[in-house]
Parts: C-alpha cells; structure tokens; sequence
C-alpha cells in the first residue's frame, strides 16, 4: 500500500508551467522565495534518516509514519524547480539567488529519485543515498538564503 501511495503522490508532483509568468513585485518575489528555501531547509532536515544505517532507513520505509513524513518531502523535491518559479520572475540583480536554487534543484530532483527507487524497491541503501543527495543541496540553499538576506 505505502508503494501504491509513493508512486501516486510523485506522479502528480510535476506540475504545469503558465505560459505567462504571474507579476509579481520585487518585495513579493523576495516573501516567496524566503518561504520557499525555508520550506527546502525544512524538507531537507526531514529526509535524514535517524542512525544512517541501511536497517535504519529499512525501518523508515515500513514505518507509515515515517514514509508518509519523507514521501512529502521527497515530493517537494521533485517539484523544486516549479516551487522556485512559483516565487514569479526574479527582479534584476537575483540571478546568483536564481542560480543557487536550480543547482540545488539538481540535487532535490535526483534525491526525490532516489526516493522512489528506494520505495520501489523497499532498498534501505537507496534511501540513504537519497538523504546523502538532498544534503548535498543544503550547502547551495543555504547560500541562497544569505543572498537572499543581501538583498534588503
């Protein structure tokens, strides 16, 4: 059942893009990208598995709980790139902000495949993987918050 529900909740995730980006103000678009690395930060704390052995992150999967926690966040993830142009258009001056989410966006989007396998699968080690792949975007998420805090 827990596969049914991964499999159903991260195919829908993808999402469309408008044709025409929403206008937003600069104050605007800075609120909603602050929201969005806060939400990323949040995710990525969440997807680390307690223990970080191949049994701990076994017991993850089979825990519904836990599952449904990590299936969230994973999804998130696989929608990063549609979250980060949800913020609108970034104003003159954010492209390294813009620049340090789509590379982090790179790493979410192949941990919320991890994920999936992992699921699949029920593989504890591609679960880990996964949680070893998103904490590789917190460094760039991290850094795009501070660029973000440079922009007041």
């Amino acid at each position: 059942m827990a596969v049914c529900v991964a499999a159903v909740a991260l195919a829908g995730c993808g999402g469309t893009r408008a044709e025409h980006p929403p206008v937003v103000s600069e104050r605007q678009w800075r609120s909603n990208t602050v929201i969005i690395v806060r939400q990323l930060q949040a995710d990525i704390a969440a997807t680390q598995i307690s223990g970080g052995t191949v049994d701990s992150a076994r017991a993850a999967l089979r825990d519904e709980s836990s599952l449904y926690g990590l299936l969230v966040s994973y999804s998130d993830f696989a929608g990063c790139r549609e979250l980060v142009a949800g913020a609108g258009p970034s104003p003159r001056g954010a492209a390294r902000v813009d620049s340090l989410l789509v590379a982090g966006c790179k790493h979410l989007e192949r941990a919320s495949a991890l994920f999936t396998q992992a699921v699949r699968r029920n593989d504890g080690a591609s679960l880990l993987a996964a949680g070893r792949e998103s904490g590789r975007a917190l460094p760039l998420i991290v850094r795009a918050s501070a660029a973000l805090g440079s922009r007041r």
